[in-house]
């Protein structure tokens, strides 16, 4: 809006008035007349230092301020001069125009102040309308995430809290968002919004916190799952070596479970997903793992006649296409192997929601959908005979179907082929 203040009042009107009470030109100034024009000097010197550029930090609202209101002063002096001094002095006097030359070169500096701080403001409004239309999409997409529970616009289906849990269907959850919410703000860092506003810079903070938050309570129920795995290894190695004493002492042995050895296995490789491969404690476990296998090994072969292949338990209408992919797992690790016999001993595929790293540099984390089961398979291998315990897996699309089957040989053991079921 133009500005209603004395300052835009036309100076030649101020002129007109101190010319028509003027007297013929004089040489010397009255005093009064020399006094006021020090005055109208004094009073204008705020407002020009004021309008130079580089003024200091003030606003420029605080500037134009300070200008009008010396303008509006040295003004009034001029004013003076003219009721008072009627006739006594030459509106033309040198000091009299350069007063007034001084005031009309501020005014025409508010004016352009004026004009270009409302520019600048037209400019700022449309570049922030610019950067709220850019960024009000993703900020719908990122700030459900961290808007928490009591907080208006809180939606706890997408709400990410930010830790994990023992629960398993509460995990399932929270790994969902996690995955959900990881993918969107990977693709607002790609796009490279112009210009974002501070809501959504603050909204992409917090959720990066949030998920770095997350990550790192993720990796402690890693450590929870390598003390577990320790404890679960002193059992069972206490267990074999009190076998292996009475062995040693001609006394009847057991050996242990092979459910056991499978246990550790599973909790070591889902800790495994979370913790670097150098880990010495994730290292360590599974050199014990693996020695207590060989254990339990030669206390099986001691008493091979007591090693049974387990029937099927399975009963899906899958189980034909779990054994072919089984006995080509197998086939794969042991090409001259002859396989005599296969069984899934699981009832039921166990299905489980998983967090991993995504790639190597281990920086961010995925969810995945899992299920698994555990299939035998008997063979004869040069004069002998194995029976190798399979893990077969499978894990769900994006399209919500399973994908394909893949698996490994977790066990190897010593069986007479009358213990093979045929």
């Amino acid at each position: 809006m133009p500005r209603t203040s004395a300052v835009c009042a036309p100076l030649f009107g101020l002129i007109l008035a101190v010319l028509a009470a003027a007297s013929p030109a004089q040489e010397k100034l009255p005093g009064g007349v020399s006094y006021r024009l020090r005055e109208a000097d004094r009073l204008l010197q705020p407002g020009e230092r004021a309008m130079r550029d580089g003024a200091g930090v003030a606003s420029t609202e605080w500037k134009i301020k300070t200008a009008e209101q010396a303008v509006k002063s040295a003004k009034e002096k001029m004013k003076e001069i003219g009721d008072k001094f009627a006739g006594q002095y030459s509106p033309r006097h040198p000091d009299v125009v350069k007063i007034l030359e001084r005031i009309a070169a501020l005014e025409a500096a508010i004016g352009g102040k004026v004009e270009a701080e409302g520019a600048a403001a037209a400019q700022a409004s449309a570049e922030a309308d610019a950067s709220a239309g850019a960024s009000a999409p993703w900020l719908s997409r990122l700030k459900p995430f961290v808007i928490g529970i009591g907080r208006p616009g809180h939606d706890p289906a997408r709400y990410l809290i930010p830790s994990a849990t023992q629960e398993a269907a509460e995990m399932a959850v929270r790994l969902k968002i996690y995955s959900t919410a990881s993918e969107a703000l990977r693709e607002y860092r790609e796009a490279k919004v112009a210009s974002p506003t501070d809501e959504l810079l603050d909204a992409a903070a917090q959720l990066e916190k949030a998920l770095a938050d997350f990550s790192a309570s993720v990796r402690e129920y890693a450590d929870s799952d390598l003390e577990e795995a320790g404890r679960k290894l002193d059992d069972l190695a206490a267990f074999t070596k009190t076998q292996q004493d009475k062995r040693k002492a001609g006394q009847p042995f057991l050996f242990a479970d092979k459910d056991q050895f499978i246990s550790i296995r599973l909790i070591l490789e889902r800790a495994a997903r979370l913790l670097d491969s150098r880990d010495r404690r994730l290292q360590s476990l599974w050199i014990r793992l693996d020695s207590l296998s060989k254990s339990d090994t030669q206390l099986r072969e001691a008493r091979i006649a007591e090693t049974n292949m387990l029937p099927d338990r399975y009963r899906g209408a899958d189980l034909a296409a779990i054994k072919a992919k089984a006995g080509a797992i197998l086939m794969k690790s042991k090409p001259g192997a002859i396989i005599l016999a296969r069984t899934v001993i699981s009832s039921e595929w166990k299905e489980e929601s998983v967090i991993e790293y995504t790639d190597t540099t281990r920086t961010a984390l995925r969810h995945r959908v899992t299920r698994s089961l555990t299939v035998q398979v008997g063979t004869r291998e040069g004069s002998g005979n194995r029976l190798h315990t399979l893990f077969i897996g499978m894990d769900r699309r994006a399209d919500g179907h399973w994908g394909e089957m893949y698996g490994h040989v977790m066990f190897t053991d010593p069986i007479l082929e009358q213990n093979i079921i045929k």
